[in-house]
């Protein structure tokens, strides 16, 4: 109980500073700090690698991670992301030439092109949608889009978490989160479909005209399942190398890692449910 607590007074406090930086400092800073929180659990997560026995390229790896959103916030060219993704993958595989390869490339290469591509190309999606919509001349629809995101895939925990615990019976992947359950599976999904639907009620002047009600409802679905699955990757990641957490920074929750685990590939999927959609 005590846990939960501190867990509960974690997430209001850290949605209340992301609501704050998008809602007080605009656009910019929202991605500034996405790309500081971006580099965090990158760095978790390569530091979990090299608890399996890997040796990612850290420095560089977190460096191309780091500028990566910014570069797709500020650039002109609308394949900036894609080209500087290409560039990254090049200069990663050239540096193992100058490392020492004699435990196997794969030790190098592997970890850090994956920890690269996993969380910040991922992450960068969320740029993107920021982006596009702003191109379209509704900065608000980019930023209600993006909030409406995070808070399907953070409520699919909070309803799994909630209905797993009172009646959760049939366990979902027992090897990898022996906690979860399929009866949390639903209750999140549920809750995630009804949160969303409520944002979009509530928060109607500031979204797109053509996020309708019907279309909250159905793209949750999806979003609610990909936060699960992503949820589900990152602990694999920590049960192979034999972590509870992926850091200790955040009271309640663990590390950065541990925070946005849900929202990885709820990027990528939320980015093209809204741009064929919506």
């Amino acid at each position: 109980m005590f846990v939960m607590k501190k867990r509960l007074i974690s997430t209001v406090c850290l949605w209340l500073i992301v609501l704050g930086v998008i809602l007080f400092l605009g656009p910019t800073a929202a991605v500034f700090l996405l790309a500081v929180l971006s580099a965090l659990t990158q760095n978790e997560l390569y530091k979990l690698q090299k608890r399996m026995g890997y040796k990612p390229l850290r420095r560089l790896g977190l460096t191309l991670g780091f500028l990566l959103p910014l570069i797709v916030w500020f650039s002109d060219n609308p394949h900036a992301g894609s080209d500087f993704f290409v560039f990254s993958l090049i200069l990663i595989s050239l540096s193992i030439l100058f490392q020492d390869i004699r435990h196997g490339m794969e030790s190098l290469l592997i970890p850090t092109l994956f920890g690269f591509v996993y969380i910040p190309f991922m992450l960068q999606y969320y740029v993107q949608i920021l982006k596009d919509w702003d191109t379209l001349g509704n900065t608000t629809g980019g930023l209600f889009l993006i909030v409406w995101l995070i808070a399907v895939a953070k409520f699919t925990d909070v309803g799994g978490l909630l209905v797993g615990n009172a009646i959760g019976r049939h366990k979902l992947a027992p090897h990898i989160s022996p906690k979860k359950t399929w009866e949390g599976v639903v209750g999140g999904t549920a809750l995630a479909t009804a949160v969303g639907l409520a944002l979009a009620v509530v928060f109607r002047p500031w979204m797109p005209p053509s996020f309708t009600l019907a279309k909250s409802v159905i793209i949750a679905i999806p979003i609610s399942a990909a936060s699960i699955l992503s949820d589900l990757i990152e602990s694999a990641i920590k049960r192979f190398s034999g972590q509870k957490d992926s850091g200790h920074v955040i009271p309640g929750i663990g590390g950065a890692f541990d925070l946005v685990d849900s929202l990885v590939l709820t990027a990528p999927l939320g980015y093209l449910l809204f741009k064929y959609f919506i």
